[in-house]
């Protein structure tokens, strides 16, 4: 009997020893209390932008569907300082553009840089590009929301005209498109020196399959299709949709660009 109480003692020794993890080092604990992230808080760093979202009578899942898919972020160095700038969508807020002032320290330029208030729209995605070749990053921003917005749902293209002043130019560049946009990708489709734009758009509605000739051209469109358009390379830009086979029903979300299978033309999935 006490050789069986000795005998289950040791085992119970045992099983704690092996359970049991040696104590920290200094080395380790060093390890556990840094990261390789920090948080900054508004009031330090100035980003104080909020995406806030409110459901009421017209804004709700019922009248668009996408209600919950978030705006935007572009960051891009706008005035040339070799700092990064920030640009944040505001769905049923006012996009805000924030100049980056050295040692993460931000200041809100949104209405003095002539960025217009966005409170009667629902942007989407945005971005940083330089659509004019002038070696300034423009701002291109995506628009959506519910069919009832008409106009106020085609996209924006600020371009950059230096001292941190931007003019809204999408109509004059052929690039207001109105086909519930999710996301733009510049690249040159055509290898012809120049920034092409690829844009990502998304059927509202999950039943209907329609198509409709929008410019009563006879030629029928693809409602809410992806657009691909080409850089004249006079600040213009033509649809080219249909001769490039690109037109679809789709619910577009993102798209990747790359050489997929080597052939030195750019490729899109």
């Amino acid at each position: 009997m006490k050789l069986s109480a000795i005998t289950s003692i040791i085992f119970i020794c045992i099983i704690h020893l092996s359970c049991s993890q040696p104590s920290p080092t200094g080395s380790s604990l060093e390890k556990a209390e840094s990261s390789l992230f920090e948080i900054l808080p508004a009031d330090i760093s100035g980003l104080d932008f909020n995406n806030l979202v409110t459901e009421d009578q017209n804004h709700n899942y019922f009248q668009y569907p996408y209600i919950y898919n978030g705006g935007g972020v572009a960051v891009g160095d706008i005035n040339n300082d070799g700092l990064p700038d920030l640009y944040f969508t505001g769905n049923m807020v006012s996009d805000e553009l924030y100049v980056n002032r050295g040692n993460l320290l931000f200041k809100k330029i949104t209405l003095n840089a002539g960025i217009r208030d966005a409170t009667d729209s629902w942007n989407t995605g945005v971005l940083m590009w330089d659509a004019n070749a002038d070696g300034k990053l423009d701002i291109y921003v995506c628009r959506s929301g519910n069919d009832n917005l008409g106009k106020n749902r085609r996209n924006l293209l600020y371009i950059n005209k230096g001292g941190e002043s931007f003019e809204e130019s999408a109509e004059s560049f052929g690039l207001d498109d109105s086909g519930f946009s999710t996301q733009a990708y510049p690249f040159d489709f055509d290898n012809d020196g120049d920034l092409d734009l690829y844009l990502v758009n998304h059927r509202i509605d999950f039943i209907k399959n329609s198509v409709f000739d929008f410019e009563d051209d006879k030629i029928i469109e693809f409602d809410s299709s992806d657009r691909l358009y080409r850089n004249n390379g006079d600040n213009t830009f033509t649809d080219v949709s249909q001769s490039a086979g690109i037109q679809n029903k789709s619910w577009g979300l993102s798209a990747s660009i790359g050489d997929i299978n080597n052939d030195g033309w750019l490729d899109l999935y």
